[in-house]
């Protein structure tokens, strides 16, 4: 898995921008002060765009896992960004390789193995 702090480069939901113009113009912002481009995805059903974005585990390589959590199932299936519209979006970065395990995106993360 690529670390966060080797990411060159950072997808924000396009209604981040609608609902939250201040927090995204901070955001993009500090992100830009460090060098770090930001492109926004379309079609997004919910703005928290971590919990259902591949995740990235090589050079050119995704893994997008099955983003279903049990809270929006039932009333709130509306908020659940289908993986064809992610995967899509990313054609061009490299390969997208769909998994079938139900993972909530938002809670990988890479452990900091510092000196």
């Amino acid at each position: 898995m690529i670390p966060d702090w080797e990411t060159d480069c950072v997808y924000l939901s396009r209604l981040l921008v609608g609902r939250h113009p201040v927090l995204h113009q901070q955001l993009t912002g500090i992100l830009a002060d460090h060098g770090v481009p930001v492109r926004l995805l379309d079609r997004p059903a919910d703005i928290w765009a971590r919990d259902y974005c591949p995740v990235k585990v090589g050079n050119h390589q995704f893994v997008k896992f099955r983003y279903w959590p049990d809270y929006l199932r039932d009333r709130h299936k509306h908020l659940i960004t289908p993986a064809e519209t992610i995967c899509q979006q990313l054609d061009g970065l490299g390969q997208c390789r769909q998994s079938a395990l139900i993972v909530d995106g938002g809670n990988v993360i890479q452990e900091h193995k510092g000196p």
